[in-house]
């Protein structure tokens, strides 16, 4: 639990100080490729994918944040009613390059990964729903750029799960998505203060 609260308590502001934080809003779909994972055959079907990522600058070219996702919708393809969600947490480094109109963007992570899948019939047997928690990095380039007024970007992400086990699924091994983004930037640099001390009620007599 400590590890978790680490790199969120990073992101608190503290009153008095300027702390600038800024958030991504992403979204977009996430392709299995390699392995039994991503098999033409065998293996797993693309899945929505969509994240948020809180990010605080440590100077002009690199970033702090912690970033949750998820892909949803990983049909496999050797049987239609099983399905894989994966959810993951990750502390990352970001390095912003801006460069004219556009910034781009290196992006770095590591955390935990929980994945989930539905329950399913294959053949006469019944597999009941279930789930396991793996860890996994993360490693991505982005661009970024105001269209319009409104700041978006396209970002490519591969996320690699170091393994993927269950009783209901058996052991897929380690299963790399490439996840491509578009995604909405806010939040903009500004002072945290505290509020002005109340004055005594003055009456005038």
């Amino acid at each position: 639990m400590k590890k978790i609260l680490l790199p969120i308590l990073l992101l608190v502001p503290a009153p008095g100080f300027c702390v600038p934080l800024t958030f991504d809003l992403k979204g977009g779909q996430a392709m299995p490729f390699g392995g039994d994972w991503g098999d033409s055959d065998i293996g797993y079907k693309p899945a929505t994918a969509a994240a948020f990522a809180g990010w605080k600058r440590v100077d002009d070219l690199l970033s702090l944040g912690l970033e949750a996702g998820v892909e949803s919708g990983h049909g496999s393809r050797a049987n239609d009613a099983l399905e894989i969600d994966i959810f993951h947490l990750a502390p990352s480094l970001r390095v912003s390059f801006p460069s004219g109109a556009r910034t781009w963007t290196l992006l770095a992570g590591a955390g935990i990964f929980h994945w989930k899948h539905s329950s399913y019939s294959a053949g006469a047997s019944r597999f009941d729903a279930g789930s396991a928690t793996n860890f996994g990095v993360s490693l991505g380039a982005g661009v970024k750029r105001r269209v319009f007024g409104l700041p978006l970007g396209l970002e490519a992400v591969w996320r690699h799960l170091f393994s993927m086990k269950s009783d209901g699924v058996g052991d897929i091994g380690p299963a790399d998505n490439l996840c491509l983004y578009l995604s909405v930037h806010f939040g903009d640099p500004k002072p945290v203060l505290l509020p002005p001390p109340l004055e005594p009620y003055d009456p005038g007599y």
